[in-house]
């Protein structure tokens, strides 16, 4: 037993010798490929201020609005002038009659047509209900979901004041006829994202994307490469440490990749993040759990092409599927499975609290803990498919020996 101890450290000292000298290798190759380069540095420079360039705004506000007001009286320019004070329309033309706002809406002119029909005070003097017609383009959900509320806001408004007007006139006092009238306020606080801006929430979700995307392109470009031009050594007796090797000297583009975005990219926009330094520990779990899969990506990349053949599988179903983006129990039983399988679920529910909520890392742990389940199952099945599939050259690889 003490023996086993004692050759112990003399094995980890050669093992992290080996590992040294592939990581070497590995940066003396790539220092020979500006392309692996170009794409290693281009996509954390290139990418994420596009995508914070394009949701810069944070918020889409003021959206176009037609509008009829076949009634003209005070009642109706009042509903008027409450629509412009809103933050989610902009009345942008007043038009005659519905068929110049048809062919408006058609022409994609504005995104909402309102019509306040001719007897729209009269009624309501009368005591009687009228209507406010509304006519919406939800093709944009996102725009929809900004007009609709803007529209119900300016009439709620305008029904509470012709309440409480009512009741003042009987006679009753403003403080409780507005008592009478809306007797429940709202006292709304939000969690998790108190901006409440679409940019803010989407865009942080995208960078974990980001650098999933990095990892597996840079890593199956370079393998695919020296595939190509015959420096991939398919005789080393540990074809897993191999690849490892590898994957660990291209990590420091990878933490390079993270520092700018977390560091440079989101003060230079704005964004909100209440914990940078808890969210890079989380990116590098991230990344360290992610590296099994990569490595068998890699050890079956043909060329230098083939990463990008397998980035469809993986981009978009990981965001679509981790609960960033719609809710995870609304899903199906079996997508909520395979969603629990991708890296990138616990990263982007966890990412979320480093950006909005804490500065700690402590709430982050559970999504740490998930993230190191994943490693160990995924290492373990990394190094078994790798030994046991030992790559053959390609018809157009020129093996070394």
């Amino acid at each position: 037993m003490r023996k086993r101890w004692a050759d112990l450290g003399p094995s980890l000292r050669a093992g992290a010798g080996r590992l040294g000298e592939l990581i070497v290798e590995e940066l003396r190759f790539l220092r020979t490929q500006p392309l692996v380069l170009f794409i290693a540095l281009l996509l954390p420079v290139f990418y994420p201020p596009v995508i914070s360039t394009i949701y810069y705004r944070d918020q889409a506000q003021e959206r176009p609005a037609l509008l009829i007001d076949a009634d003209n009286s005070e009642l109706s320019r009042k509903l008027t002038s409450m629509l412009e004070a809103t933050q989610g329309l902009q009345l942008v033309k007043r038009l005659g009659s519905l068929d110049d706002g048809y062919e408006a809406i058609k022409r994609r002119e504005a995104e909402l047509l309102l019509f306040i029909p001719p007897d729209f005070s009269t009624r309501i003097k009368q005591g009687q209900t009228t209507d406010v017609k509304m006519w919406m383009n939800a093709s944009n959900m996102y725009a929809y979901s900004l007009s609709y509320p803007a529209v119900l806001g300016a009439v709620t408004t305008l029904n509470a004041m012709i309440g409480v007007s009512f009741f003042y006139t009987q006679g009753m006092p403003t403080a409780l006829a507005k008592q009478r009238v809306m007797p429940i306020n709202q006292d709304l606080r939000y969690a998790y994202h108190p901006t409440a801006s679409y940019g803010n929430f989407f865009v942080t979700g995208v960078w974990v994307i980001v650098m999933q995307q990095l990892m597996l392109i840079v890593f199956g470009f370079a393998i695919g490469t020296r595939k190509e031009v015959g420096q991939y050594d398919y005789a080393h007796k540990r074809p897993f440490a191999y690849l490892v090797g590898k994957f660990v000297a291209q990590s420091i583009f990878f933490l390079l990749a993270m520092i700018m975005i977390l560091f440079v990219i989101q003060p230079a926009f704005h964004w909100t993040f209440r914990g940078a330094l808890a969210a890079l520990l989380l990116l590098i779990a991230f990344m360290i759990a992610w590296m099994p899969v990569v490595v068998v990506i890699g050890h079956f990349c043909r060329d230098r092409w083939t990463p990008f053949q397998v980035l469809m599988f993986f981009s978009t179903p990981a965001l679509m599927f981790s609960g960033f983006a719609w809710p995870l129990d609304k899903m199906p039983l079996f997508v909520q499975a395979i969603a629990a399988l991708f890296p990138a679920t616990p990263t982007l529910l966890g990412i979320r609290l480093a950006q909005m909520k804490t500065a700690s890392f402590a709430p982050l742990l559970p999504y740490c803990g998930w993230l190191a389940l994943q490693f160990v199952v995924y290492f373990a099945l990394a190094v078994a498919i790798v030994r046991r599939s030992g790559p053959k050259p390609y018809p157009h690889e020129k093996p070394t020996v």
